[in-house]
C-alpha cells in the first residue's frame, strides 16, 4: 500500500522544495510525460517503437524504464552518438534494434548534416539565428556528410510487427521524415510521437500547423502535448512534443 501523507504535511513539502528550487510531486501517468507515454504505448497494445532522431537512445531507455513491452528500432546518424546507442542496445536483453547510422528523411543517398554543440539539436537543415539567441550551446559544431533514407524503403527489407508507434525527433527536418514514411504511417503505424515548432528554428523548417494538418489528413488526431524548450528569456514555448493516434473508424469506440 502506498505510504499516506496528510494534505498539510504534503503542501509543506512542496514549499520548502519550491524555496530550493525544486517541485515535489505524486509521481503518475498524469503529471510525468514518461510515464504517460509508456502507458498510451501498451494501451494501444503498440508492439514497434520507430525512434527516429535517437542520440543515445534516451527516448529508448525512459520507455522500458517506465514499463513498454515491446520492440525498438533505433534511427541515428551523428557517429559518436550511435556508437553509444549502438553500445546502450546491446546492454539490455530487451528486442532493441539499432539502424546503420542514417538520417531519414524523403529521399536516399547522402545529404549534410548539421552537428550541433549539443548533439540533441543537431539536423539535416541549418539551425536559424533564433534557435542559437535561445540556447547558444546549440551552436553549429561541424557539417558533416550522412547517409539518408526513406522510412518506407528501409522498412520494406525489414519484419516489423504492427502495430507501430513513430516517434520523430529530427529538429525541425520533421515533415522530410513524414513525406518518405507515407506507406508505413498507412499501413504500419498507429501513433505517432513528433516535435512540433511554434517558431523557426531550423532554416527551411515546417512550423506545427502544417505538421498537424499533415497528421490529420491521414487520419491520426492529437490526443497530447508535452512543452519542451522555452526561451529562458521571454518564457515563450518554442518547441513542444505531440503525440497522436489514429482516429476509430465511424461507429467505432
Amino acid at each position: 500500500m502506498p505510504l499516506q501523507i496528510p494534505h498539510a504535511v504534503r503542501q509543506k513539502i512542496r514549499r520548502y522544495a519550491h524555496l530550493l528550487g525544486y517541485d515535489v510531486r505524486r509521481a503518475s501517468a498524469m503529471n510525468l510525460a514518461e510515464t504517460r507515454v509508456s502507458r498510451l504505448l501498451n494501451d494501444h497494445r503498440i508492439r514497434t517503437v520507430l525512434d527516429v532522431g535517437a542520440n543515445e537512445g534516451q527516448y529508448a531507455t525512459l520507455l522500458l524504464d517506465n514499463g513498454y513491452r515491446g520492440s525498438i528500432i533505433s534511427f541515428e546518424p551523428l557517429p559518436e552518438a550511435w556508437h553509444r546507442l549502438k553500445r546502450k542496445a546491446a546492454s539490455t536483453a530487451w528486442p532493441w534494434i539499432v539502424a546503420d547510422p542514417i538520417a531519414l528523411s524523403d529521399s536516399n543517398g547522402e545529404a549534410e548534416f548539421y552537428e550541433a554543440g549539443n548533439s540533441l539539436s543537431s539536423s539535416l537543415l541549418p539551425m536559424s539565428g533564433s534557435h542559437v539567441v535561445a540556447a547558444p550551446e546549440s551552436s553549429l559544431l561541424k557539417k558533416i556528410r550522412v547517409h539518408t533514407a526513406r522510412l518506407d524503403d528501409y522498412l520494406a527489407a525489414l519484419a516489423v510487427e504492427p502495430p507501430a508507434f513513430l516517434k520523430i525527433d529530427v529538429q525541425g527536418a520533421e515533415t522530410l521524415v513524414l513525406n518518405g514514411a507515407a506507406q508505413t504511417l498507412r499501413d504500419l503505424v498507429l501513433g505517432v510521437q513528433v516535435e512540433m515548432s511554434l517558431r523557426v528554428l531550423y532554416e527551411g523548417q515546417q512550423l506545427y500547423w502544417h505538421t498537424d494538418a499533415l497528421l490529420r489528413g491521414q487520419g491520426f488526431e492529437c490526443c497530447d502535448i508535452v512543452p519542451e524548450f522555452r526561451d529562458p528569456t521571454s518564457l515563450h514555448l518554442l518547441q513542444y512534443d505531440a503525440i497522436y493516434f489514429k482516429r476509430p473508424p465511424a461507429g467505432g469506440l
